[in-house]
């Protein structure tokens, strides 16, 4: 009985990433370039991008929620669903955690490895929805970052750079904190638990629990840079002082490096 629920479970889960690999594709050479000939405004079709992928990663959690792969609970979603020009930065315990909060934003963007911009299934829709490659020079980065910021758009960043080790302490970068340091925006810090863990480094899609797994996103609070700015930090220790909050914010046993 444990191997059919378990069989029973990965096969679900394959659903899911089916239905993701199709919708990139139907987005890429279907939905996309139809829209590029309709809207002829750059910028009214950039955000009739953003909305499709969002509501597509909707309707893929609601598939896990309905299909008991998944429990999902978001606290506290009144806080932070009105957000606009700054960044939100969660941990990343799972693979479908960005999927996640684009679920809940309809004006995200992401910085993404720069391989996807070359990957035939994705390309096309990173490039729609203006998504950031990582790839360019901190400048170029920084300015791309700036001009989604204006726009009202959310900026999505993953502090640790990748997935948490299963069992090893959270290990922050400073980019996010740089980010907000330089341009001058606020920080909204999401805490996502997955419990029991699944689609992490070491685990792979499907090696389910039989269990359906709790995915809950939690609002942490808005992390000011006022107090930053006002005390005159310069950029490299202003840094250090917002990891700081950063991580204490969004995960609970945070010690600085």
């Amino acid at each position: 009985m444990y191997i059919i629920i378990k069989a029973y479970k990965a096969l679900l889960s394959l659903g899911g990433f089916v239905g993701f690999g199709i919708g990139g594709i139907l987005f890429s050479f279907i939905v996309f370039p139809i829209m590029k000939v309709v809207i002829k405004d750059k910028n009214k079709l950039r955000v009739k991008s953003k909305l499709c992928v969002h509501y597509a990663f909707k309707l893929l959690f609601n598939y896990l929620n309905f299909t008991g792969v998944i429990s999902y609970k978001i606290k506290g979603y009144d806080n932070f669903k009105d957000d606009k020009s700054c960044l939100i930065v969660a941990n990343h315990p799972c693979l479908i955690d960005v999927v996640a909060i684009i679920s809940l934003y309809k004006n995200a963007t992401c910085i993404v490895k720069e391989a996807l911009f070359n990957n035939l299934f994705c390309k096309h829709v990173l490039r729609g929805v203006g998504y950031i490659p990582n790839s360019h020079s901190p400048e170029l980065m920084l300015k791309q970052c700036e001009e989604s910021l204006d726009r009202g758009d959310v900026l999505i960043i993953f502090p640790e750079g990748t997935r948490t080790t299963d069992g090893q302490p959270m290990v922050l970068q400073r980019g996010a904190a740089r980010i907000a340091y330089l341009l001058k925006v606020p920080i909204r810090a999401l805490r996502i638990d997955v419990k029991p863990l699944f689609l992490t480094k070491l685990k792979p899609w499907y090696d389910m629990p039989i269990e359906s797994v709790d995915f809950t996103i939690e609002d942490r609070g808005m992390i000011s840079i006022t107090p930053i700015l006002e005390a005159g930090f310069k950029a490299p220790i202003a840094a250090r002082r917002l990891t700081q909050k950063i991580g204490e914010s969004i995960d609970f046993s945070y010690k600085p490096g």
